[in-house]
């Protein structure tokens, strides 16, 4: 069973995650509205509270004055 899609802006990356049948699956959003899927594996024992951190640690180095905090968007 999925549930609702998560939203952020990773360090000026869009990304939506969800968790399907256990697993968390994450696509790269483009300003075109189309998506991908990410080569990106969230582990499952992630708590949906705790993808927002996961997903900083892993984009850190994408960071940028302009773009410096990872947001949740829906």
């Amino acid at each position: 069973m999925s549930q609702p899609e998560m939203r952020f802006n990773i360090y000026g990356r869009h990304i939506a995650v969800r968790k399907r049948d256990g697993e968390w699956q994450c696509f790269l959003l483009g300003a075109d509205g189309k998506r991908r899927e990410m080569d990106l594996s969230i582990p499952a024992f992630v708590a949906e509270e705790e993808v927002l951190q996961f997903l900083s640690d892993i984009f850190h180095e994408c960071a940028t004055p302009a773009s410096a905090a990872p947001v949740r968007l829906q």
